[in-house]
């Protein structure tokens, strides 16, 4: 059987209430599977650097029920810029289309055959058990992983890629981990205010899930836990409307 192995950056990311939003509206959890199938076919692209990288030229891609995996064939600073802006990317036009995620990316050794569609490493165990242990909608980096896109972009943004964030476990603690700032291009707009009300961000997940005062006690914490990030990524002058999910944010 052939197979290729080689360090490489692994994504995982799962939906949040898949299974409840079946069970309360199959129409409505078809569509968001529908959307979120659409973001995996996109052809995402970007210039950094002084270089046009084609993402999916760098990044695979793969959608198993709710559940994306990506992984970089190389393990080049491009790899790094590609995996770290194509994760964030598919999160945001997730979050638009209000398809909630959460996720992690790891590094390690990596195998995948793609004539048999078997994939298999270290890296995506680290990345699943990041990803689900996180009570937020969010993006959790390991620790190789958070020096790689440091080191990598300090070549070519200013900007905090990776910052340290008190993530909130399942356990009911929270623990300092490096997370990917996903809310910087909303910054960078400036058209956005804080405080954001947590209401104010689930309203467009309603068709989904239902109201927010009916979800379970847990669920409503996964969404204020993401909106005290949003908030505190987001804090400074310059802000004039409200974050709304949906058509409003940014593709």
């Amino acid at each position: 059987m052939s197979r290729m192995k080689a360090n490489r950056f692994v994504a995982y990311f799962d939906m949040l209430g898949m299974g409840s939003a079946v069970k309360r509206n199959v129409d409505e959890a078809w569509g968001a599977l529908s959307d979120l199938q659409a973001t995996i076919n996109s052809d995402f692209g970007m210039r950094v650097g002084g270089k046009d990288i084609r993402l999916n030229d760098r990044v695979k891609k793969r959608l198993l029920s709710d559940t994306i995996v990506l992984f970089t064939l190389g393990d080049e600073v491009e790899d790094v810029w590609a995996i770290t802006v194509l994760c964030s990317k598919m999160f945001m036009e997730n979050l638009r289309r209000c398809v909630p995620l959460r996720g992690a990316i790891a590094h390690g050794e990596f195998y995948f055959n793609f004539d048999l569609d078997l994939i298999l490493g270290v890296p995506l165990v680290c990345a699943c058990a990041l990803a689900e242990e996180a009570q937020w909608l969010g993006i959790t980096v390991d620790e190789v992983t958070a020096d790689r896109v440091r080191t990598a972009f300090a070549l070519v943004s200013k900007d905090p890629v990776v910052v340290e964030w008190p993530v909130p476990l399942k356990d009911g603690k929270c623990e300092r981990k490096n997370v990917v700032n996903w809310p910087l291009p909303l910054r960078i707009r400036k058209n956005f205010t804080c405080p954001m009300r947590v209401e104010d961000f689930y309203q467009a997940f309603e068709p989904l899930f239902g109201k927010f005062d009916s979800l379970k006690d847990r669920d409503q914490l996964k969404y204020r836990n993401t909106v005290q990030f949003i908030n505190a990524q987001l804090d400074g002058p310059g802000f004039s409307k409200p974050v709304v999910v949906g058509d409003s944010v940014p593709r």
